[in-house]
Order: structure tokens, then sequence, then C-alpha cells
């Protein structure tokens, strides 16, 4: 075989190549070396019986630099039932849903076992980026078979230690790893004693997540128990075969010196910077048959407690109030305890942090049984869990739900209930304690039930009226051992009401304000309220504010959006009252007129019309500011969208606009394309990008879209889309590359004519579908080569010219086609016209001609 029938001999013919328009192609191989791939989850598990249907698992892919097309091939070592789809994409900066892996038909095809295989994610040019393991567990209990997590409590085994007639109790939070939420039925036993051990009995639902514990109530009774040690269990089963057990012992020991439980304990308070005292409530419990006579001491000056000297009567339970003075507090925590006899409470006031969670209510007052909602907004995101402290023999308050999620855009609606069958006669006061789970200052908002009007307090005066932000006193007539918690509320929920300090003791005085700033005109009604933070019952006086309209200038519309190119967009200025005088002022994209004037009034805004040909593609933001003496600064918030611009799409190698062919390379014109990152595509099928300039991109129609009567172009950079250019889509649209070779790869040219007879090398382009080819591949340098679906002819001066070799050029990205062929050994011109047909199209328009000696 002579060399010119064998295409992989090309030494020689590969410097050639890089010469002229085809100098676009060697960019190919640079341009795939981008950054590695981010993958999530990392693997992938698929479990169930035999036969039995198994959901998809969507992957998202992304990278750390620029965008990355990869390709994907599922590799299995024990059976071929794992499916990747698609079978290529483009990964970028921003994580997006990119591969789905499932089985072939849905369901598990095999028998009992554990299979394995992987999905390789390549570049084009065909080296590895990266792979995802992928398990399939077959088992006749199916998903409850497979490990994929743990469900677990944070406490255990449990001791308590009571003397005979007592009552006890402990929270634990259980846990669930597991990729989907579980059922957890408890179950309490004893191996001796009688019911001594409680929780509750219902279906609890676990859902997944380190951040969403399950808080959960463990109660003992040594009522009508010897002296002894007795054993217990807490067991669950679960909806996925999963068991826990928790061993419980309870000691009882009628010379055990817990005869008080404290609830809470330890006492947590977190307190903002600038308040002047703080206060939290917490509850002691009698757990023996005697009255208990209660004495609180502390060694800390700036935290005072009240009552002082109860006698908590037989199982019974009273509340008291830790009082803190800020200004002996350091910024941080500030740790103590609070000793009542033997009992010992330890407490920490974290002072000086920002506010997570905020509540509608604090405190929440009830009026006997019943409901009341709470809503809890926060300071980004925060998930806590909430949890109710009332009597330990009787816990009569409840909130639902126990673990949220809350935000500044998200709040979370809480359900504070009250059982008036546990309740004691006359008020009772309980506590909510909201934790979050990042560790940060738990949220204590007291629940006061029955409270009713203080007698013991009086205000004066009797209401306030506010015309201005000046502000005004609020005298308060109490014992000198009353400790008051004060609060403003507002009935349409604004912030506009303000007390300082929030919380006192005894007799003195308040300083009210009510902020008209951001107001409408109109009378706003509000409340100081003062809670007895030890019964809950209260004194308040109504408060007005009355805010009139102020002078202002209206605008409209409130914002403009501009896409380049784009017209001008017109602004209308009014006032209320009189006609007020104005200044405007735009940012360097924009220009405004008239830049002053007086309402009302119209403005014309527009794009500075050289600032798009200064700037990349992207949403930029601008304004527009509206000025007026002894008024508010109005801002009109501007966005800018500047866009890349086609502005025309040729063959690469004719360089003629036409209809566009599967595979072909083809370069697009226009304006704002690079030189960064862009991504090209016709329809929803990306395009190989080979070649990017500021006004000049060199691509490869992407094959999918073969049989298709049109398609449309849209060039993307920064995320935003240029307008999309309708093309049509033909089977075929040949063209030949500058730079035909002559037998001994040398470039054809008058210089150096061929011989007749002898063998010419064409490299062309558009012609067409390529069977097994993959768009953006390379074709690979040995033997077979791929061959194009259209038939392929060539004529040399008006004479069918034989073919030794067709198919597409070894070395090169498909979509390149070479041709050798033989020169008709014929008289003729020294100029010949070479024409080159594709299925039903040629390439007559370009006027390709050879030199022949």
């Amino acid at each position: 075989m002579r060399h010119h029938d064998h295409p992989n001999r090309r030494d020689r013919r590969q410097n050639h190549l890089a010469v002229g328009a085809l100098a676009i192609l060697a960019t190919a191989s640079a341009s795939a070396q981008t950054g590695p791939l981010i993958v999530d989850p990392p693997s992938a598990i698929f479990c169930g019986q035999p036969g039995q249907a198994v959901a998809s698992i969507p992957f998202t892919i992304s990278t750390l630099a620029t965008p990355v097309q990869f390709i994907t091939t599922g590799v299995t070592s024990d059976g071929d039932w794992l499916t990747v789809n698609p079978s290529f994409a483009t990964a970028n900066a921003t994580p997006s849903y990119q591969l789905v892996l499932g089985l072939k038909g849905g369901l598990i095809p095999f028998a009992n076992g554990i299979y394995r295989g992987q999905v390789i994610l390549s570049r084009f040019d065909g080296s590895r980026l990266t792979a995802i393991p992928v398990t399939l567990q077959v088992d006749p209990a199916g998903c409850g078979a497979a490990k994929t997590g743990l469900f677990y409590s944070s406490s255990g085994p449990l001791t308590f230690q009571l003397p005979p007639g007592a009552l006890a109790g402990q929270d634990i939070s259980l846990f669930n790893t597991f990729p989907t939420s579980l059922t957890a039925i408890p179950a309490d036993s004893t191996d001796s004693g009688g019911d001594w051990l409680t929780t509750i009995k219902l279906n609890l639902t676990i859902v997944r997540g380190l951040q969403y514990p399950f808080p959960l109530r463990i109660g003992v009774s040594s009522q009508g128990l010897s002296p002894g040690i007795y054993t217990g269990n807490i067991g669950f089963d679960t909806s996925n075969a999963s068991f826990l057990n928790i061993p419980v012992t309870l000691a009882v020991n009628p010379l055990a010196t817990t005869q008080l439980s404290a609830t809470p304990s330890p006492l947590t308070l977190g307190v903002e910077t600038g308040t002047g005292t703080a206060s939290a409530v917490f509850q002691l419990t009698n757990l023996t048959g005697v009255a208990a006579n209660v004495s609180l001491k502390t060694n800390e000056r700036w935290m005072l407690l009240s009552p002082d000297g109860v006698a908590i009567p037989p199982f019974g339970t009273a509340t008291f109030a830790a009082i803190f003075r800020t200004a002996g507090l350091v910024r941080g925590p500030n740790k103590g305890q609070i000793n009542a006899g033997t009992l010992t409470i330890p407490f920490t006031v974290n002072y000086g942090i920002e506010p997570r969670l905020t509540p509608s209510l604090n405190p929440v007052n009830i009026s006997g049984a019943g409901s009341q909602d709470l809503t809890i907004t926060a300071a980004g995101q925060v998930s806590f869990t909430a949890t109710a402290t009332s009597g330990v023999n009787k816990p009569w308050l409840t909130v639902q739900p126990g673990t949220a999620i809350a935000s500044a855009g998200s709040p979370v609606k809480l359900t504070v209930n009250v059982n008036s069958a546990l309740l004691p006669p006359g008020p009772a006061v309980g506590v909510i304690t909201l934790t979050p789970t990042d560790g940060s200052s738990p949220l204590i908002i007291p629940v006061n039930v029955n409270a009713g009007l203080d007698p013991q307090a009086s205000l004066s005066p009797a209401q306030l009226a506010f015309t201005s932000a000046a502000p005004q006193t609020l005298s308060l007539t109490a014992p000198f051992s009353g400790a008051y918690a004060i609060q403003p509320v507002t009935l349409d929920g604004g912030n506009w009401l303000q007390v300082n300090p929030p919380f006192t003791m005894g007799p003195s005085t308040v300083t009210v304000q009510a902020n008209p700033a951001g107001l409408a005109a109109q009378t706003y009604q509000g409340r100081v309220i003062f809670t007895n933070v030890v019964t809950g019952a209260q004194q308040s006086v109504p408060v007005t504010l009355t805010v009139a309209a102020p002078p202002a200038i209206a605008v409209s519309p409130a914002a403009l959006r501009f896409r380049t190119p784009a017209a001008s967009q017109s602004v209308q200025l009014s006032s209320v009252g009189a006609s007020l005088p104005f200044t405007a002022q735009a940012s360097s994209l924009l220009t405004v007129t008239p830049a002053s004037g007086t309402t009302p009034a119209t403005l014309t805004v527009a794009v500075n019309p050289s600032a798009p040909a200064s700037v990349a593609p992207g949403e930029y933001p601008a304004s527009v500011i509206i000025s007026s003496p002894g008024i508010a600064t109005q801002t009109i918030p501007v966005t800018i969208v500047v866009a890349p611009q086609i502005g025309a799409i040729v063959n690469a190698a004719s360089l003629q606009p036409g209809p566009v062919s599967p595979g072909e390379i083809v370069t697009l014109y226009g304006d704002a394309f690079g030189p960064d990152a862009l991504s090209v595509t016709f329809d929803s099928f990306t395009a190989p990008v080979i070649y990017v300039g500021a006004k000049q991109i060199n691509a490869i129609v992407p094959y999918e879209i073969a049989g298709q009567p049109s398609t449309q172009l849209v060039v993307t950079r920064n995320g935003v889309a240029s307008p999309s250019l309708a093309l049509q889509v033909v089977e075929t649209q040949p063209a030949i590359f500058a730079g035909i070779l002559n037998g001994d790869n040398s470039f054809n040219q008058v210089a150096r004519p061929a011989a007749p007879g002898s063998v010419i090398q064409i490299f062309a382009t558009g012609e067409g579908l390529v069977p097994g080819a993959i768009t953006g591949s390379v074709t690979p340098p040995a033997a077979p080569f791929r061959t194009p679906s259209a038939p392929v002819s060539l004529t040399i001066d008006g004479q069918p010219a034989q073919i030794l070799f067709v198919g597409e050029a070894p070395g090169l990205i498909s979509g390149v086609l070479q041709v050798n062929a033989v020169i008709p050994d014929t008289p003729g011109p020294a100029a010949r016209t070479v024409v080159l047909k594709a299925g039903d199209r040629d390439n007559q328009a370009q006027a390709v001609t050879i030199q022949v000696r």
C-alpha cells in the first residue's frame, strides 16, 4: 500500500495542520486542562429485595475553577446493571444536578448478595477525571438490612438515686443518621419493683441528621418501693429494624441527700450587650413526703434571688427568679452557682451575645387551660430544640414541635399548651427553653397561667401619649422584694416602643420612648406591661403614638432593569402636599435627565452608551439618587444586564453563512464574547468551544441536533445569555479548509504544483453525522477510522477523482474530514477547481482550486 493510502503516517503532516485556518483545532487539548470535579454525594448505595423497584440517585457535579466538559462511562465488575444519564455534561462552579444513577429497568435483577461497580468521569480527550463507587446490596430484608446509618441515644445507661416516695426525670436525645426518617416505638420495662419506670408510648418520628435530635423524657418514681437497687430498660422498635436499649438503674436510699430537684438545671442565659438587667425563672420541686424549707444563696454580687425563705410542701413545686445586674458581668461566659440547701444549681450568663432567636411574646400569658401560638424568628438560620418545664410531679406545660429551624425570612410557629387537669390551684409559672443546636445560649421564655393583676403594684401615669421621639417616664410603686420584667407590646407588631431598663426591683422609674422613624402617618397603639417574675401577675399602661405625615417624594417605578442594547425608561416623581425641589444623580453606567427640577416631574433614565463597551457580560448594579433639602434621599436601584451579541455564524472552512450540519466546525462573529470562559449551546446541547476571542468563537455543532429541522443558538457568558439565533439544520454542509497538501506533504501552491495522477490530501468539515463519534471527541490515531453516514465524492476540474481514503482525520477533533484523492491524469488548466460533495450538498460556492503542472 502506498503511503498516501494510510492516514496514520502523518509525522510531517501534523506540523502543517497547525498553519492557517486549521490552527483553531490545536487549542482543543489545551482548553480541556481545568480543575478537578466535585461530586456530591461521593458514592452511591442501592439496596432492596430481589426484583424490587429502586429509585434513581441524583448527583450534583461542580468545579473549583473554570467549567469542565466530561463524558461518563458506567463500569460494573459483576453484571451489566448500572445506568448513567446523561452520557456527557458540563460542570460549572455552581453545583447543579448533572447525573442520575439507576438500575437498568428500575428493578433489582439479582439474587441476594453485594454487587459493586463504578462510574468513571473523563474528559473528551479520554483523560480520567474521577470515579464514583457504586454498591448494590440485595437482601430479603431490603434496605432495613443495609448498614447505612445509626439510631442511638445521647445518654445511657441512666442511674437515679432517690429517697423513698420521691420522683425524678431526665431528658435524653435520640439521633438518626440513616438516609431517611424512621419511626421508633419506646417501651419501658422493669425487672422488679413494679411500674416505677415511665416514658411516652407513642410512635415517634426521628428525622435524619445530627442537627435534629429528638428529645424524650424518662421518668422514675420511688413511691411504694423499699430501699434497694432496681433495674429496668427503655427499648425501641424501629421501622428499619434498628434496635436501641437504654438500661436504667434506680437506687432507693433513705439517706439520699437529693431532696430537691431543680428545673432547668444547669441554668443558662444569654444577655445582649446594652441590657441593664436580666432574669431567668427556675423551679424547685420537693421530692420527699415532708415539707422542705428553702433558703437560696449565692456568692455572686451581681445576682439577686427572689423570693427567699419559702416552704415547699411535700411533692410540691415553687417558682424562683434569678436577677442579673449586667454592670457586674464581663463579656463572655459568667459562671457561678445557686445553693438551695444541699442542692447546687450551676448557672452560666453569656453576656454580650448577638441575638439569635426572637420570640413574638416574652413572657407568654395564658388564662386557664388552653393554648397560645408563639412565633420565633432568627438572625440567620438557627436549628433549635424547644422544651417545656413545669411541675415535676404534674407537668402541665407542653410545647410543639420539639425541634425546628427558624430564619429571618421563615419564622417558626410554636404552640404552647396548658393541661388544666395537671394545673396547681392559683397562679402557675412555667418555662419554655429554646436551645440552639450550634451551642449558642438558649432563650428562656416564662409562661404565666392564671396570674391576673398584681395587687401589690401600681403605675403612674395611667397612660402615655407620644407625638415625637422625646422620652417619658413611668413610675412603679411596689414592695422592695418585688422583681418585675418590663415588656413593651405594640398592637401592630412593630418595634417602635422601647423601655429601659427591661427589669427592675421594687419602687422605680422606667424610661419609655416611642420612635416614629419609618412609620406611616397614623395613630399607633401599644402597652407597657410589668410582670412579676415570681407570680406572673401583671400591671400595664396603654401607650399611643401619633405620627404626622412628613413631606416626601414618591418614585414610580421603584426599580429599573435594562438589557443592552436598551432604550431609555421614564420615572415619575410626585410629592405629598406642595411641590418640592429635587436633584437627580445617576451612577457612572447611567444617564438621567433632567438633573434638577420641582415635583411633579418625569425623569428619563438611559444606559450610558460607552458603558457596555467597557464591561464584560453580566448583571451590574447601578442607581439613580433623588435628593431634596430636609427630605430623606430616595434611591432607585437599577440593574444593567450586559449580554453577548451574536452577529453572524459561518462555516469555519469556507467562512460562508448558511445552514448548519451536525459535527460542523463553525465560526461565530459578534461582541462581548471573551476571552474568559463561556458556553455555546444549540438548543439544550452544549457545543465544545475550541477558540474564544473578544469578537470570535470557534465551536463544534453537536451531533445531537441531527434530524431536527432547526436549532436555536445561544452564547452565555458570566451567566448572561445572548438573544437566541434561529438556524436551519441540514444533513451536510461540506467546505474545504485552506491548505491542501501534495503527496509529499507540502502545501499545494503556484510554486509547488501537483502532477497529474498524484495524490492530494484535503481537510474539510460539514460532512454530517459520523456513527460512533461523540461530540467534541478526538479521532483515535490508529485504525479503524470513523466514516460519515453521508456518501462523499470529489471532482477536479469537473472530472471525478479517485478517492483513496475518506474518514475522520486521525488525531484531530471529530468533525474534521480527511480525503486522500488522485488528480485525474488528463489535460487541463494549471488552476483546477475542486468540488467536495457530502450527501446531496457540495462546496461549489467556495471556489477552491489546486495547482497542477
